[in-house]
């Protein structure tokens, strides 16, 4: 037998990790990020020990979401792991994927002893290892929190069990003790309790009084220093007006509860609010329900039953509240659902106990069938942040939460189309101010690019009316970030040398506002300031710096006309390109081209579209001219009507060029889905 149970632990350990491995090279997804984010000082300020006396990665005091959490475990795990090895997505994600394998362990140990006798314990654990909703917390960095449940549980269950077997000795300890180590890892812990009760009470037919109240003494104590000692707060509560919204909001959160615990080779991650309030959840929380009073009434009769309907009816029934939790962007998660989830295996598999073998065997292969492939889909949406939020967003495309999410994911990567039409989404529905305002930079940016100054203007003013509370450093670093670079564009050259010499006092950190200034200076050929800034790069960020300012200067010397030309635009000099560029004796297409970029750049459209129609003679030039403009405008300048004039000019010369037909088709269909914003009023 115990050859058997090792056996198992290596094959199960081997699954599990060939199941995941893929995953430990994907992005962090969503506030994955958080963990990893250069200024967060969290990390830098704080030793292992303390997490115990900190917040949920939060210092008492300050505002942030996690605040309201008090996960010390937890805490402290990211804390040792970042002096141990330090900080990277594909370690965090491996210590979650062993913390996951010492649960399934840890349960497979507990199970074993609920029945010698055939295959329960293994199957069960099986079932459960590749149950599809745990993806989201073995692959989301910030699932550790339920995976120290499924840790903790299964210990404190495990260590129960031998209490009940051979009770006194003090054995009972150790199950409050990973109880505790439990609550302090989530709140959500305190739900173990009422299956802890009826486990005991099944087995023994009484009660380790000193056991039970020693747990009830750690809740009280996790509650007390958590709000009374450490001053942090519990979550506040938002409900409907009327009892009976209420109420069937509670329902409907049980029926997507339910639907994701009973269907979960194909279920919703989280669900927005407005969702609920559709019939079919309604439909699922009512099945749900009967169907948990009928699990109820035959673990009355069939004890085998009780222990996991305790801990199915306990999590589900603790996790409705969260509906009217008013802190996070999404109250109900499936991911809250792993508790229960193990519940409904270990119920399934008890059932299945009373078919003969080979119908037993049958179904749970089949079932081992369904779950694999939707185990690794489900990885596999973490792979990306982009992927993560271009998928959520399709799935839920009213949700405005989720189309700025995927804006701000294809910004990171340099898409500015796709990030501006989520925007065009995301800025039509209700959302943080935060949101809005970052939503808005980025299309004051977006229309930068495009050399629209006035409606990038317009888009900067449309910020400015809001609280300097509503904005983090970040946000009013980056407001004027791109002040500056308007007013550079537009030669308020003071203007902007005072934007970005303000900005490096704010935040000196930032190497972007000292590469601006160091451009202002060099456009200029202030050789002596550009000497300055690159001086104070140097003290600040050392290695990290490229900028020669005498290099510079010693080559631009040598330079002739036209390549000064493009040595002014490079340094944001565009008025200056712009002379060199018109009195150059005679100009080659590339340069008239280039002309072009300048004039656009410059804020001189008029001018940029009389020496295009120049190079074009009057609509007869050659392909090669018409795809240069059409690239032109859409690489450097996100202009789409005029890139898509471009291109279907050079098709209707050359149909034989299947690039430029793609092209066509994906401008096009750009513009039919854009639905334009005009910047708000002040």
């Amino acid at each position: 037998m115990k050859h058997r149970g090792a056996v198992f632990v290596l094959l199960l350990a081997v699954t599990v990790f060939g199941v995941y491995f893929r995953t430990l090279s994907y992005e962090p997804v969503w506030d994955d990020a958080d963990f990893l984010r250069e200024d967060n000082p969290f990390f830098s300020s704080h030793e292992t020990w303390e997490a115990f006396k900190l917040g949920y990665f939060v210092e008492p005091g300050k505002e942030s979401v996690r605040f309201l959490y008090y996960r010390p475990v937890v805490t402290a795990s990211f804390l040792l792991e970042r002096d141990l090895w330090g900080l990277r997505p594909w370690s965090m994600r491996l210590v979650n994927l062993a913390l996951y394998v010492l649960g399934l362990i840890a349960l497979y140990a507990f199970l074993r002893k609920q029945s010698e006798k055939g295959s329960f314990a293994e199957v069960t654990t099986l079932l459960f290892a590749l149950n599809p909703l745990n993806a989201d917390n073995v692959v989301w960095i910030v699932g550790r929190c339920d995976l120290f449940l499924l840790l903790w549980g299964s210990l404190a269950l495990l260590a129960l069990a031998r209490h009940v077997e051979r009770p006194g000795g003090g054995r009972w300890l150790l199950s409050s003790a990973a109880f505790a180590l439990g609550l302090f890892s989530k709140e959500s812990f305190l739900f173990f309790l009422p299956a802890l009760v009826v486990f005991e009470l099944i087995r023994r037919k009484r009660l380790t009084l000193a056991y039970h109240l020693a747990n009830l003494a750690v809740v009280a104590g996790f509650f007390v220093l958590k709000v009374g000692v450490l001053g942090i707060g519990n979550p506040a509560m938002r409900f409907l007006p009327g009892l009976g919204k209420n109420i069937l909001k509670l329902v409907a959160a049980a029926g997507y509860y339910g639907r994701s615990i009973v269907f979960p080779v194909v279920y919703d991650r989280f669900l927005p609010d407005v969702e609920l309030a559709k019939p079919q959840y309604l439909v699922f929380g009512i099945a749900f329900g009967l169907a948990t009073l009928g699990l109820l009434f035959l673990a009355w009769r069939r004890k085998a039953f009780a222990t996991p309907a305790a801990l199915l009816g306990g999590f589900v029934a603790g996790s409705l509240g969260l509906g009217f939790a008013g802190f996070v962007s999404y109250h109900l998660y499936a991911r809250y659902m792993m508790i229960p989830a193990l519940a409904a295996t270990w119920i399934l598999v008890r059932a299945l106990g009373r078919l003969k073998e080979l119908q037993r065997n049958a179904v749970a292969f089949g079932i081992f069938l369904l779950f694999i492939p939707s185990v690794v889909l489900n990885a596999y949406d973490y792979r990306t942040n982009l992927g993560f939020f271009e998928k959520a967003a399709r799935r839920f495309p009213e949700e405005g939460f989720l189309s700025y999410q995927a804006a701000t994911a294809y910004h990171a990567r340099g898409d500015l189309l796709n990030a501006e039409l989520a925007l065009q989404k995301a800025l039509r529905t209700p959302l943080d101010v935060k949101m809005v305002i970052s939503g808005r930079l980025i299309l004051a940016q977006v229309e930068f690019l495009r050399a629209d100054y006035p409606k990038s203007r317009r888009w900067l003013e449309s910020v400015a009316g809001f609280s300097p509370d509503a904005f983090t450093p970040l946000l009013r670093y980056q407001e004027a970030h791109q002040r500056g670079q308007l007013a550079l564009a537009q030669g308020d050259v003071e203007s902007a040398e005072r934007i970005f010499a303000g900005n490096i006092a704010f935040l000196p950190d930032r190497l972007d506002g000292y590469r601006e200034l160091a451009h202002l200076h060099l456009g200029r050929e202030e050789w002596a300031e550009a000497d300055g800034v690159e001086r104070l790069m140097r003290g600040r960020f050392g290695a990290d710096v490229v900028l020669d300012t005498e290099k510079i200067r010693a080559e631009f010397e040598t330079m002739a006309p036209a390549e000064k030309a493009d040595f002014y635009f490079r340094h944001r000099n565009y008025g200056r390109a712009v002379e060199i560029l018109e009195d150059l004796p005679s100009r080659t297409t590339e340069q008239d081209i280039g002309l072009v970029r300048v004039y656009l750049r410059a804020g001189r459209p008029s001018e940029a579209r009389e020496t295009a129609d120049r190079l074009t003679l009057g609509g007869s030039a050659d392909v090669k001219v018409w795809n240069a403009l059409g690239t032109l405008y859409l690489r450097e300048f996100l202009r789409i009507d005029d890139a898509l004039a471009c291109f279907k000019e050079s098709f209707a010369r050359d149909r034989n060029q299947p690039e430029i037909a793609s092209l066509i088709v994906q401008l096009a269909g750009y513009l039919q889905s854009a639905r334009p914003l005009d910047p708000p009023a002040r």
